[in-house]
Protein backbone atom coordinates (compact mmCIF):
# COMPACT_ATOMS: atom_id res chain seq x y z
CA UNK A 1 0.00 0.00 0.00
CA UNK A 2 2.61 2.74 0.83
CA UNK A 3 4.79 1.79 -2.33
CA UNK A 4 1.48 2.37 -4.78
CA UNK A 5 1.13 5.85 -2.38
CA UNK A 6 4.60 6.03 -3.12
CA UNK A 7 4.86 5.71 -6.90
CA UNK A 8 1.88 8.06 -7.46
CA UNK A 9 3.85 11.03 -5.42
CA UNK A 10 6.54 10.17 -7.77
CA UNK A 11 4.67 10.33 -10.71
CA UNK A 12 3.25 13.63 -10.11
CA UNK A 13 6.45 15.01 -8.99
CA UNK A 14 7.78 14.19 -12.16
CA UNK A 15 4.90 15.41 -14.08
CA UNK A 16 4.94 18.74 -12.63
CA UNK A 17 8.81 19.11 -13.19
CA UNK A 18 8.17 18.87 -16.77
CA UNK A 19 5.46 21.41 -16.96
CA UNK A 20 8.35 23.97 -15.23
CA UNK A 21 8.11 27.57 -17.04
CA UNK A 22 10.20 29.67 -15.40
CA UNK A 23 8.40 33.48 -15.31
CA UNK A 24 10.33 35.16 -12.44
CA UNK A 25 13.39 34.61 -10.38
CA UNK A 26 11.36 33.44 -7.20
CA UNK A 27 9.43 30.64 -9.82
CA UNK A 28 11.87 28.27 -9.15
CA UNK A 29 12.03 28.41 -5.37
CA UNK A 30 8.18 28.57 -5.35
CA UNK A 31 8.08 25.05 -7.64
CA UNK A 32 11.00 23.21 -5.20
CA UNK A 33 8.34 24.36 -2.47
CA UNK A 34 5.81 22.78 -3.97
CA UNK A 35 7.05 19.50 -4.96
CA UNK A 36 9.98 18.66 -2.20
CA UNK A 37 7.75 20.07 1.04
CA UNK A 38 4.95 18.35 0.29
CA UNK A 39 6.93 15.10 -0.60
CA UNK A 40 8.91 15.23 2.57
CA UNK A 41 5.72 15.72 4.56
CA UNK A 42 4.12 12.55 3.32
CA UNK A 43 7.46 10.75 4.03
CA UNK A 44 7.47 12.07 7.38
CA UNK A 45 3.95 11.29 8.08
CA UNK A 46 4.59 7.41 6.60
CA UNK A 47 7.84 6.98 9.11
CA UNK A 48 6.06 8.47 11.82
CA UNK A 49 6.92 5.76 13.81
CA UNK A 50 10.17 6.38 13.80
CA UNK A 51 11.00 9.57 15.32
CA UNK A 52 14.45 10.70 13.92
CA UNK A 53 13.69 9.44 10.01
CA UNK A 54 10.58 11.91 10.41
CA UNK A 55 11.84 14.60 11.74
CA UNK A 56 14.86 15.06 9.50
CA UNK A 57 12.17 15.08 6.49
CA UNK A 58 10.11 17.63 8.40
CA UNK A 59 13.38 19.33 8.50
CA UNK A 60 13.96 18.79 5.00
CA UNK A 61 10.34 19.93 3.98
CA UNK A 62 10.33 23.07 5.96
CA UNK A 63 13.73 24.07 4.38
CA UNK A 64 12.81 25.27 1.02
CA UNK A 65 10.22 27.39 2.18
CA UNK A 66 12.47 29.02 4.60
CA UNK A 67 15.04 29.35 1.82
CA UNK A 68 11.95 31.10 -1.00
CA UNK A 69 10.97 33.21 1.49
CA UNK A 70 14.96 34.71 2.50
CA UNK A 71 14.91 34.65 -1.52
CA UNK A 72 11.81 36.59 -2.18
CA UNK A 73 12.62 39.56 0.58
CA UNK A 74 16.09 39.72 -0.73
CA UNK A 75 14.23 39.98 -4.28
CA UNK A 76 12.04 42.41 -3.07
CA UNK A 77 14.66 44.66 -1.16
CA UNK A 78 17.59 44.62 -3.26
CA UNK A 79 16.39 43.30 -6.91
CA UNK A 80 13.01 43.86 -7.53
CA UNK A 81 12.25 43.84 -11.20
CA UNK A 82 13.41 40.29 -10.94
CA UNK A 83 10.04 39.24 -9.33
CA UNK A 84 8.41 40.60 -12.54
CA UNK A 85 7.75 38.28 -15.58
CA UNK A 86 9.86 37.46 -18.01
CA UNK A 87 7.60 39.22 -20.78
CA UNK A 88 7.09 42.10 -18.21
CA UNK A 89 11.23 42.35 -18.91
CA UNK A 90 10.79 42.40 -22.35
CA UNK A 91 8.29 44.40 -23.21
CA UNK A 92 9.48 46.97 -20.61
CA UNK A 93 13.47 46.74 -22.54
CA UNK A 94 11.65 47.22 -25.41
CA UNK A 95 9.87 50.35 -24.72
CA UNK A 96 13.88 51.46 -22.86
CA UNK A 97 15.55 51.49 -26.13
CA UNK A 98 12.54 52.51 -28.22
CA UNK A 99 12.79 55.43 -25.60
CA UNK A 100 16.81 55.96 -26.04
CA UNK A 101 16.99 55.78 -29.82
CA UNK A 102 14.89 58.92 -28.96
CA UNK A 103 13.57 60.61 -32.58
CA UNK A 104 16.22 58.46 -34.88
CA UNK A 105 13.46 55.42 -34.99
CA UNK A 106 9.94 56.04 -36.52
CA UNK A 107 7.66 53.63 -35.23
CA UNK A 108 4.12 53.82 -36.13
CA UNK A 109 1.52 54.18 -33.35
CA UNK A 110 0.13 50.93 -33.19
CA UNK A 111 3.66 49.04 -33.71
CA UNK A 112 4.56 50.55 -30.09
CA UNK A 113 0.72 49.94 -28.73
CA UNK A 114 1.26 46.58 -29.45
CA UNK A 115 4.31 46.17 -28.13
CA UNK A 116 3.18 47.67 -24.95
CA UNK A 117 0.40 45.15 -24.50
CA UNK A 118 -0.04 42.07 -26.55
CA UNK A 119 1.50 39.07 -25.49
CA UNK A 120 5.00 38.01 -27.30
CA UNK A 121 4.57 36.42 -30.52
CA UNK A 122 5.01 32.61 -30.16
CA UNK A 123 7.42 31.19 -32.57
CA UNK A 124 5.76 30.04 -35.90
CA UNK A 125 6.45 26.12 -36.84
CA UNK A 126 8.39 25.97 -40.51
CA UNK A 127 5.88 25.82 -43.68
CA UNK A 128 5.86 22.58 -44.95
CA UNK A 129 6.07 22.32 -48.63
CA UNK A 130 2.76 21.14 -50.32
CA UNK A 131 3.91 18.37 -53.59
CA UNK A 132 1.25 18.64 -56.49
Amino acid sequence: MPLDILDKVAHLTQAAAGRLTVRSALNPFLWLCAIISPTCFLFAFLFRTNAAISAILVGAGIFPIVVTCLVGAFFAVFKPERLQSEDYQLRSESLRILREKGGRLTLDRTSLQDIATNPPLQPTPPATEQKP
